[in-house]
């Protein structure tokens, strides 16, 4: 009995001390002489073996990020578009961009359900605000190519308007079509309303227009470049028209302007494309009256 009391005595003893040596070694906060910051890392990273720095979560969750978006756009129908085009110099042009087919419809809803017309310039407005997307994405592209090949100037305006310019006229009409034809270029399209002009998305995606359709497109492609421009309507021997207008370039071919609040804005006619249908000339028309700034 006390052997085993002896025994019993001294395994309590072994006991108590081992226990303290794991203690030590587990929390070794407690023993300044054992601890070093090295230790403590080590020993936590054992368990924290989902560690990661702020760089690598942040790349983690672009990652993550950019695949979602790349899968949307997958689930997207997307139209690819290739303008080409000659200058006035004669010069072959070219720019490529995508648009979600989405867009189109979602402009052509927003026009056949646009209720809020009080005039011209409000109307113009609501469209190039509702186009926003596509525009962006079109004059970042024709920035993109005039960049490339080092355009200055007139030249850079000359690039984005013979581009409106070269798809062929189309009648846009609130009513049927007097003049017949396919809604196609060249043709007519009958019932657009509510003011028989299209907007600058359903422009791009039908490549049919009329004066103020492209006057519209031009204007909106040119504003978001920076450029200072206006709509403007009037009337001429064949009737009322819009056209492009811009400040702060001389006329290419001088002839007529229009004074909006202290400032000229020079014509410039978008309907067709030839040498003639420059900044500022509007010797194609033998009457030129009534002009107007409706939105700049």
């Amino acid at each position: 009995m006390r052997n085993q009391k002896n025994f019993f005595k001294f395994g309590n003893l072994a006991f108590w001390v081992i226990l303290v040596i794991i203690a030590l070694n587990l929390f070794p906060f407690l023993n300044d002489k054992l601890y070093r910051q090295e230790h403590l890392s080590e020993w936590y990273n054992n368990f924290d073996t989902t560690q990661i720095n702020i760089e690598e979560e942040d790349e983690l969750k672009k990652d993550e990020t950019d695949t979602t978006e790349e899968k949307q756009n997958d689930n997207k129908q997307m139209t690819t578009f290739k303008w080409k085009w000659n200058d006035y110099a004669g010069r072959n042009c070219s720019v490529s961009f995508k648009l979600e087919n989405e867009e189109f419809e979602k402009s052509k809803r927003y026009r056949e359900t646009y209720s809020s017309f009080f005039s011209e310039g409000s109307l113009y407005s609501d469209f190039v605000k509702q186009c926003d997307k596509p525009i962006s994405i079109i004059s970042k592209a024709l920035k993109l190519e005039m960049d490339k090949r080092n355009l200055r100037g007139i030249d850079r305006l000359n690039f984005v308007v013979s581009a409106i310019q070269t798809p062929p006229y189309t009648y846009v009409e609130m009513r049927n079509c007097k003049q017949g034809g396919d809604c196609k270029p060249n043709g007519c399209c009958p019932y657009v309303k509510p003011f028989a002009v299209y907007t600058p998305t359903e422009y791009v995606f039908q490549e049919t227009g009329d004066c103020d359709t492209k006057s519209l497109i031009a204007f909106a492609l040119l504003k978001k470049l920076n450029y200072n421009v206006a709509v403007m309507v009037g009337d001429t021997h064949a009737g009322p028209h819009a056209m492009l207008g811009v400040a702060g370039f001389s006329a290419e071919i001088p002839s007529s302007s229009v004074r909006h609040n202290g400032t000229i804005y020079q014509p410039w006619e978008t309907t067709n494309f030839a040498n003639e249908f420059q900044l500022g000339n509007m010797r194609m028309w033998r009457s030129w009256r009534n002009w107007k700034v409706v939105l700049n």
